[in-house]
C-alpha cells in the first residue's frame, strides 16, 4: 500500500480494496479533458488521480529503470515500467511543487493510465 504525504500533513493511503480498475476508469475520466491544476499557493492535486497513481507498487530503483525506459512510447510500456513512471513522477513532487502537474498538464499521466486500464482489461 502507497503512504503519499499530502501538502496538510495527513497522510492517505492509496489503492485499498476497491476495484483497481474502477479506480483507473475514475482518474480517466477527470483527465480526459486534459485539465490545469490549481496552484493556490501549491498544487492541489484531485483524489482520484493520486490513488491512481497508487495502484503499482512503488519502483524502488526507479531512476535506473527511468533511464532505461528513456524515449519509450507509452502504449509499449509494460505495467512495471509504468510503476516505474507512476513512482518517477510522485518522487518529483517531493523536490519540485508542481512536478505531478506538469504531467497531468502535458497528458502524460492519462496516457500511462489508459495504457494501465489496456494491460489490466484483459486480465479482469
Amino acid at each position: 500500500m502507497l503512504f503519499f504525504k499530502r501538502k496538510h500533513g495527513r497522510e492517505r493511503s492509496f489503492a485499498e480494496p476497491k476495484n483497481v480498475y474502477e479506480i483507473l476508469s475514475q482518474a480517466a475520466e477527470y483527465l480526459k479533458d486534459n485539465p490545469k491544476v490549481e496552484c493556490n499557493p501549491y498544487p492541489v492535486y484531485e483524489d482520484c488521480v493520486m490513488e491512481a497513481l497508487g495502484t503499482l507498487e512503488l519502483d524502488q530503483d526507479y531512476m535506473k529503470n527511468h533511464d532505461e525506459i528513456g524515449t519509450k512510447e507509452i502504449e509499449t510500456l509494460s505495467l512495471r515500467e509504468i510503476a516505474t513512471m507512476y513512482t518517477f513522477i510522485q518522487r518529483g513532487e517531493r523536490f519540485c511543487d508542481g512536478h505531478i502537474a506538469a504531467y497531468i498538464e502535458n497528458g502524460t499521466i492519462y496516457k500511462l493510465i489508459l495504457r494501465h486500464m489496456e494491460l489490466i482489461g484483459s486480465s479482469r
